[in-house]
């Protein structure tokens, strides 16, 4: 899977672009680094936001149908 994020988000050159993203716990922002998960926006690199991809991992559990031993999901 990792590989498959790193193959996305690789530019022309190869690299990953560097990404400027705010820290909510730190209330700061981080000096531009190479963040698996961004996606274009507005023509710049942006990061996903932690609740986009919290939602999308719900969405995607609740999708396969899995449960616990009680089974419950």
């Amino acid at each position: 899977m990792l590989s498959a994020i790193v193959c996305r988000v690789r530019d022309a050159s190869g690299g990953i672009p560097l990404v400027r993203a705010y820290d909510h716990n730190e209330r700061a922002w981080n000096p531009p680094l190479p963040l698996l998960f961004q996606w274009l926006w507005g023509g710049q690199n942006r990061q996903v936001s932690v609740s986009t991809i919290r939602k999308a991992l719900d969405e995607t559990l609740l999708a396969s149908g899995l449960t616990d031993a009680a089974g419950q999901r």
